[in-house]
C-alpha cells in the first residue's frame, strides 16, 4: 500500500522516476523468481 501510494505520488510529480521505479521493481521481481526457481531444483 505504501509503495503504491509512493508510485502514484512520483507519477504526478515526475513520470521519469516512476518509469525507473517500475523497471527496478520488475528487475527485482525477476531476480526473486529466478532465485526461487534455482532453490526449487
Amino acid at each position: 500500500m505504501i509503495i503504491q501510494a509512493t508510485v502514484i505520488m512520483t507519477h504526478k510529480t515526475r513520470p521519469t522516476t516512476n518509469r525507473k521505479l517500475r523497471i527496478l521493481f520488475k528487475n527485482s521481481l525477476a531476480m526473486i523468481v529466478f532465485n526461487i526457481d534455482i532453490l526449487l531444483r
